[in-house]
């Protein structure tokens, strides 16, 4: 599996390409034979986060991202990789599943997720000891602004803590395990990543956005690419017009 790293984002995955597991559930109910497999699968997440970044030693952090800190977020467990969003920001951070390993710790208000990570470029801890923890917002903390249209849309209650934390967890062993093979979903689906590369060719749609490898200096904004590149641990589903040049591909990370 070739290397995947943490980058910024600069459009959330939206109603075009996500679908959520009960909708995918109720779409395609026998096994998801007909699901073309052209959308992210959104497995959990929700609008209404905070998260700070710890370290026992000197953190770094991309001048983007320390805007995050004290934002109120989205969070998507995709079937590619975790994304934390802010909607006043536009502004993304896409975090492959084998770069973190989750911890759960308090109960109710006080649940936190901690996600310890591996140092990258946009976000390291001095002696390599960094974590992302996410709680669920305040009351006050939280406006309207801060919502994702889309995503409220698709996801009308936010998901907990711990169905978060299991699913990001499924994700990482699906990840990192060494043969590329789907482990035991205990009841959840035997899908496996569906999405196809996230990027798009010279026919494909102003909507379909490229994932960069860091943020930009300039504007937030578009930013659409016109090569090609393989998928990395995506199952590509066969289809009819298999050689169409024009087929959209989508980009895992």
């Amino acid at each position: 599996m070739g290397a995947r790293v943490p980058r910024g984002i600069f459009t959330c995955p939206n109603r075009e390409n996500l679908i959520t597991m009960e909708t995918l559930r109720k779409e395609y109910p026998a096994g998801f034979a007909t699901f073309s497999g052209d959308k992210f699968v959104l497995h959990a997440g929700g609008c209404q986060y905070r998260i700070a970044f710890k370290g026992s030693h000197l953190i770094y952090l991309h001048p983007q991202i320390e805007k995050f800190l004290e934002r109120t977020v989205s969070v998507l467990v995709l079937d590619t990789n975790f994304i934390v969003w802010a909607p006043t920001l536009r502004l993304g951070i896409e975090i492959p599943f084998e770069y973190g390993l989750p911890h759960l710790s308090g109960e109710g208000q006080d649940e936190v997720l901690d996600i310890h990570l591996k140092g990258s470029e946009l976000m390291h801890a001095s002696d390599g000891n960094l974590s992302l923890q996410i709680r669920r917002a305040k009351e006050h903390e939280i406006t309207q602004a801060d919502i994702e249209p889309d995503l409220r849309a698709m996801m009308p209650y936010d998901s907990s803590l711990k169905t978060i934390h299991a699913m990001f967890t499924r994700w990482l062993r699906f990840y990192e395990s060494a043969d590329g093979e789907e482990l035991s979903t205990a009841g959840e689906t035997g899908v496996l990543s569906l999405s196809e590369n996230f990027r798009v060719d010279a026919g494909g749609d102003a909507d379909d956005l490229g994932y960069d490898e860091q943020f930009s200096e300039g504007d937030a904004g578009m930013n659409i690419s016109l090569d090609v590149q393989s998928a990395v641990g995506a199952v590509r589903r066969p289809r009819e017009a298999e050689g169409d040049c024009h087929a959209k591909t989508r980009r895992l990370g």
